[in-house]
C-alpha cells in the first residue's frame, strides 16, 4: 500500500509505473513460499486502485490493466498468477501482445477517431479528450522513448537497429523536425531529438545563415561591393544581362549575338553568334519601274514596311536617342534561354556540350506566333512558362517545360494565356509571391495582370509620358505581406505604390489592388535625369533603379509614421542610399541573387559587383 501510494504522488508516471512493476515483480517471487501472500496482495491491489483513480490521476489505471482473476489449468493446478499487463511486449511477433495504439506506420497522429476517449486513456491520460495536438505530441514522445519498444537484439551481423521513430517526420532537406525559432515545438519533441547531430547541425546553420545574411544587408547599405569586369569579346559589346544563379549569366550584345558566361571563372562558356540583327531592317516598297500586278507581293511588302516602322518607333521608345543596337530581352531559366530582336520575335535556346565535351548553345527553335511581335521583355516562372510582353500591347504565356528534358520545341507552341493592355508593353516583371504580375505601357500606366489566368486586371496612371520599367518589391522582413509597385519614366522620375494584398489569400485584391487615395503621394526623390531603364530587387525593403545617366542607385524601402507629417498611411517613403556611378549611356539591365549585382552598361565587359564579402573572411 505505501508502494502505491508513492506511485500515485509521484510527479513522474514513467518512474512510478516502473516501481509498480518492481513492486508486484516482487511479490511475484514470494508466491512459491507463500502463495497465500500472493493472493491477498493482489486482491489488495484490486481493492485499493480503483478508489485511488478517484482522487488520484488515472495514469495507472490508464497505462496498466490488471487481471483480476486466475484460472486453473486442464490439469486442474493453479495457473500462472495474475499479471500486469502494459503496452510493453516482450514478443513482437505476437498480434495480441503488440500496443493498442491508433497511430500510423510512421507515427503520424491520426485523428480520425472514433472513439475519442478511449484514445485518450490508450495514449496519455494528461491530454483532454479534444486535445489531439497533445495527445500527438504525447505518441511522439512515447515512441521516440527506447523503453517503448521492447525489441529482442537480433544477432544476425546484418541487424541495423531501427530508424527513430520520428525519423519519417523530419525535412528530407536538412533531417530537422523544428526550426530554430520554434520554441513550441522544441518543448515537446523528444529530448533524444533535441541532442541529436542533425538539430545541432542546423541550429548552427541557422544562425550562420542569420548572421551572414544581416552582414550582407549591411554591405548593400554600406555599397561594400568589390568590383570585376568579366569580358566577352575584344570586338562586341554587352547588351542586357539576365542570371537565374550565379556563377552564370547569359547576355546579348550589341552585334546580335548570345552568350553564356561564368563568372567565376571569367570565361564565355558558349555563344551564339549574329542570330539577331543589329539594327531595323530596312523595308523597301516598290519601284516606279515594278508591276503592280500581284496583289499577294504588294500585301507583303506592305506588311513589311509596317513591321519596319513599327520596330523603329519601339526602339525610339526603349532606348531613345542612345540605342546601342543588337538585341532587346533575354531571359534564363535552368539551361533554357530565350532571346528577342529587332527583327522580331523570340529564338530558345539549350545550353549543353558538345561533342568534345565543350559547353555549348544549341538553338531550340522559335515561337511562330511571336514571328511579327517586337518582344520588349522576356520572364520565366517558377513553372517552366515564358511570359513575353510585346510592343503591340499584349503580354503571352507559353509552356515551354518541355525544352527542359529535351532539345526540342513543340511544333507551334500556343500561348497558354494572353492579355492585352491600354497601350504597347515596355517592361515586364512577375511577383509569383503574391499571384500577379505589372507591366510598364506607353501611355504612362502600370497594369497588372494576373499569373494565375494571365488576365489585366487594373492599371494606375502614373506619367504623362511613359513607364519605362517596373517591379514590385516586398516592402520588409516582417510575416505581413507588404508589397509595393516601383515604377520609372522615361522622364527620371520614379514613384512607388502600396499594394492591398488579401489577410487570407495572400494575394493582390484584384478589385482594389493600389493602396492609394487621391492625395496621396507616391513619388520618390530624387530622380534620375536620364530614362530610367531597369529596377531590380535585392532583398526585402530594398531595391534598385539604373537610369541612362550612367547612375545605379540602391533605395531603401522604410514606413516611419513619425517621417510622415501629413499622416498619410497609404505614403510609401524611400531613401536613396547611395549610387553606383560610372556606367555608360547605354545602361540598359541590371539583375541580383542578393549576393551579387550583374550589369550591362560596361561596354565590352559584364560589371559583377560582390556583395557577399565579409570582413575577417577567415573566421567564417
Amino acid at each position: 500500500l505505501s508502494v502505491i501510494s508513492l506511485v500515485e504522488m509521484s510527479p513522474h508516471r514513467i518512474n512510478s509505473t516502473r516501481c509498480l512493476s518492481i513492486a508486484l515483480a516482487a511479490t511475484s517471487v514470494i508466491a512459491p513460499i507463500c502463495p497465500v501472500v500472493q493472493v491477498a496482495a493482489f486482491a489488495t491491489v484490486a481493492c485499493i486502485l480503483p478508489k485511488l483513480s478517484q482522487w488520484s490521476s488515472p495514469s495507472l489505471t490508464s497505462t496498466f490493466t490488471l487481471c483480476a482473476s486466475s484460472k486453473n489449468d486442464e490439469n486442474g493446478h493453479h495457473a500462472d498468477p495474475p499479471i500486469i499487463s502494459s503496452y510493453q511486449t516482450n514478443n513482437p511477433n505476437n498480434d495480441d501482445n503488440k500496443p493498442k495504439s491508433s497511430f500510423t506506420n510512421n507515427n503520424n497522429f491520426n485523428g480520425n477517431i472514433n472513439n475519442k476517449k478511449q484514445l485518450s486513456q490508450e495514449t496519455d491520460p494528461a491530454c483532454p479528450i479534444e486535445d489531439e495536438d497533445c495527445l500527438a505530441f504525447s505518441t511522439l514522445y512515447n515512441t521516440a522513448n527506447p523503453s517503448f519498444y521492447n525489441l529482442p537484439v537480433d544477432e544476425h551481423p546484418d541487424y541495423q537497429p531501427p530508424n527513430p521513430p520520428y525519423q519519417s517526420l523530419l525535412d528530407p532537406q536538412d533531417g530537422t523536425l523544428c526550426e530554430v525559432e520554434d520554441i513550441d515545438c522544441q518543448t515537446l519533441v523528444p529530448s533524444t531529438y533535441l541532442h541529436s547531430d542533425a538539430y545541432l547541425s542546423h541550429s548552427f546553420q541557422s544562425r550562420y545563415d542569420s548572421i551572414r545574411k544581416d552582414k550582407i544587408v549591411q554591405n548593400w547599405k554600406m555599397a561594400k561591393c568589390p568590383t570585376t569586369f568579366v569580358s566577352i569579346s575584344k570586338e562586341d559589346w554587352v547588351r542586357r544581362v539576365d542570371m537565374e544563379r550565379y556563377p552564370r549569366v547569359v547576355c546579348g550584345s550589341a552585334r546580335g549575338s548570345v552568350y553564356v558566361v561564368d563568372l567565376e571563372e571569367g570565361k564565355v562558356e558558349g555563344m551564339a553568334e549574329a542570330v539577331h540583327s543589329v539594327q531595323v531592317p530596312e523595308a523597301k516598297g516598290l519601284k516606279s519601274g515594278d508591276s503592280d500586278d500581284d496583289n499577294a507581293q504588294r500585301r507583303r511588302i506592305a506588311r513589311r514596311v509596317r513591321g519596319a516602322k513599327k520596330a523603329k518607333q519601339a526602339m525610339e521608345k526603349l532606348y531613345g536617342k542612345l540605342d546601342g543596337g543588337g538585341v532587346v530581352a533575354i531571359s534564363i531559366h535552368k539551361d533554357v534561354v530565350a532571346s528577342s530582336g529587332r527583327e522580331g520575335g523570340v529564338k530558345l535556346w539549350k545550353i549543353g556540350q558538345s561533342e568534345d565535351g565543350v559547353c555549348a548553345l544549341k538553338s531550340i527553335g522559335s515561337i511562330p506566333d511571336l514571328k511579327l511581335t517586337i518582344v520588349t521583355s522576356l520572364k520565366f516562372d517558377s513553372g517552366g512558362l515564358l511570359w513575353a510582353s510585346g510592343y503591340d500591347g499584349t503580354v503571352r504565356a507559353y509552356d515551354v517545360s518541355t525544352c527542359l528534358t529535351s532539345s526540342k520545341l513543340p511544333p507551334s507552341p500556343k500561348p497558354v494565356f494572353r492579355t492585352d493592355f491600354t497601350d504597347s508593353v515596355l517592361d515586364m516583371k512577375l511577383c509569383e509571391d503574391i499571384g500577379c504580375g505589372v507591366c510598364a505601357t506607353v501611355d504612362g500606366t502600370a497594369a497588372l495582370f494576373s499569373l494565375r489566368d494571365g488576365q489585366f486586371f487594373m492599371g494606375i496612371k502614373l506619367f504623362e509620358v511613359a513607364a519605362r520599367s517596373v517591379l514590385i518589391v516586398k516592402d520588409n522582413d516582417s510575416e505581413d505581406k507588404e508589397y509595393s509597385v516601383v515604377c520609372g519614366g522615361v522622364d527620371g522620375t520614379l514613384h512607388r505604390i502600396g499594394l492591398n494584398i488579401g489577410a487570407i489569400s495572400g494575394t493582390v485584391n484584384e478589385e482594389n489592388p493600389f493602396d492609394v487615395t487621391e492625395t496621396t503621394e507616391t513619388v520618390v526623390k530624387p530622380k534620375h535625369t536620364g530614362p530610367v531603364m531597369c529596377l531590380a530587387s535585392p532583398s526585402n525593403g530594398m531595391f534598385l533603379s539604373g537610369g541612362q545617366d550612367g547612375a545605379l542607385r540602391v533605395w531603401d524601402c522604410y514606413n516611419d509614421c513619425a517621417a510622415n507629417s501629413n499622416a498619410d498611411s497609404q505614403h510609401r517613403p524611400c531613401k536613396c542610399l547611395y549610387a553606383l556611378t560610372g556606367y555608360k549611356m547605354w545602361l540598359g539591365s541590371a539583375c541580383t541573387d542578393f549576393n551579387y549585382l550583374v550589369s550591362d552598361g560596361g561596354e565590352n565587359s559584364i560589371i559583377v559587383r560582390d556583395y557577399s564579402v565579409l570582413e575577417n573572411n577567415a573566421e567564417w
